[in-house]
């Protein structure tokens, strides 16, 4: 079945064949596992605040963070990979095969930045880092690498769970996972720990701890066929991964190009930090909205009208909550009071996040073609939707720094112009393929 882009605000498609509460008891444990990994940043941003020069420390940690993250985000569509893919022990051990080129391609790309001077060059200019925060930021990738690893199987042992629609056991992970990091960094600023260590350090462990227990579960779960050969090959494989990848990538590009910009505004620690607290605060929301792709994968073939209907519901949910923890005030209470943000920085970051209320209605109807896009094995698109994603939100950026005109808000409004834009080649992407094929 499918449909007219118009036809998703109709009332028609919110018939379906399951209900709502079926989807939803897929679909909220997906939720929960988003808002463990905010709530990891979030704690690990509050640690941050209470060291001394706190706001330096955290402007520092974003560009470590966003400059690795930029690495390890072609990992973030390995679930949906394997999802689509693997239907057999062939299938799996082929892709794995495929996942580890390229997380040892990532290790060594980062290691050239960290242990290369040109890389330093490039990392000092590109964030106007002086020599002491530019070892800083070398310090926090070093240790940071071996997440490359573990990240990329955990995200594939994770993505045969769902597939197995195991997404309570990928959350009841997922809050291991972060418990065991809340207790490593609790235990290493009670011991005042070197930072790095305790941030980094805590992360490492608790994500290798929840890597073996989802490689148990999926032992104990496992309902791959027996296939002597698989119909896929690298090639295949590599097409249907790479511009996934590169989505991912390129909205991880996103942050460190903004704070590439603001670096060279004078008193830029506070601007990046309220922009590193207000871009997590939304990740909360955003993550929920970019759990449809899994349940857009997994039953869309079927229910196409039942899943668009449940996607809609959601999006407006999810958008009112959002408005409504900020406009209550319960963000800049949690800033202030809880994490222990300073007051000026608090308020810079609820302007931030007023901005960010639109972005779950534009990444929800751009996930639902993303969803399109990996059923149909057409995924090209959604690459070259996150370049002009990047394009937009740098175009923006420069237009906006040369006029003098560059602050929170406006560096906000980059980033949610650049996932207008993305949303928009999306959506002609796969109108323009849906004609060509009919």
């Amino acid at each position: 079945m499918d449909i007219n882009f118009y036809l998703i605000f109709k009332d028609e498609v919110l018939s379906s064949q399951k209900n709502f509460s079926y989807y939803l008891k897929f679909y909220w444990p997906l939720t929960l596992m988003g808002l463990t990994m905010i709530a990891a940043r979030q704690f690990q941003n509050g640690i941050l605040a209470r060291y001394p020069d706190a706001i330096q420390q955290i402007a520092i940690f974003a560009i470590a963070s966003s400059i690795f993250n930029f690495f390890s985000s072609s990992f973030a569509f390995i679930p949906q990979t394997a999802n689509v893919l693997v239907n057999g022990k062939a299938d799996s051990r082929l892709v794995q095969k495929c996942i580890l080129c390229i997380a040892v391609t990532e290790f060594l790309l980062l290691m050239c930045i960290i242990f290369t001077p040109w890389g330093n060059q490039l990392l000092a200019f590109l964030f106007n880092l002086d020599l002491k925060n530019l070892s800083k930021v070398i310090y926090y990738l070093m240790t940071l690498t071996p997440l490359l690893f573990i990240q990329s199987f955990n995200q594939y042992f994770t993505g045969l769970l769902i597939k197995f629609e195991k997404t309570g056991l990928v959350t009841l992970l997922n809050s291991l996972y972060l418990s065991f990091m809340i207790s490593g960094i609790l235990l290493g600023y009670y011991f005042q720990l070197p930072i790095v260590l305790t941030l980094v350090g805590s992360q490492v462990l608790a994500k290798t701890i929840q890597f073996l227990i989802t490689l148990l579960g999926f032992r104990k779960y496992n309902k791959l066929i027996d296939q002597d050969k698989t119909e896929h090959t690298l090639l295949k494989v590599w097409a249907f991964f790479w511009p996934v990848a590169l989505t991912s990538t390129m909205f991880s590009f996103s942050r460190p190009i903004l704070y590439a910009f603001v670096s060279r505004m004078p008193e830029s620690a506070p601007i990046i930090a309220a922009l590193r607290l207000g871009f997590d605060f939304s990740m909360i929301f955003q993550n929920m909205i970019n759990q449809f792709r899994h349940l857009f994968i997994t039953y869309a073939k079927d229910d196409l009208d039942g899943v668009i209907s449940f996607m809609i519901k959601c999006t407006f949910i999810i958008t009112v909550l959002m408005v409504t923890v900020i406009g209550s005030q319960g963000l800049y209470g949690i800033l202030v009071y809880v994490i222990n943000v300073p007051p000026a920085v608090a308020l810079n970051t609820v302007e931030v996040c007023w901005v960010l209320c639109i972005v779950p209605v534009i990444i929800g109807t751009r996930n639902y073609f993303h969803g399109q896009s990996m059923l149909n094995q057409t995924t090209k698109i959604m690459g070259f939707g996150g370049i002009c994603r990047v394009i937009a939100t740098s175009l923006c950026a420069l237009i906006l720094i040369d006029s003098g005109n560059l602050n929170h808000v406006s560096a906000s409004f980059s980033l949610v112009l650049g996932f207008a834009v993305e949303a928009i080649f999306n959506a002609a992407g796969y109108f323009i393929k849906k004609k060509s094929t009919s």
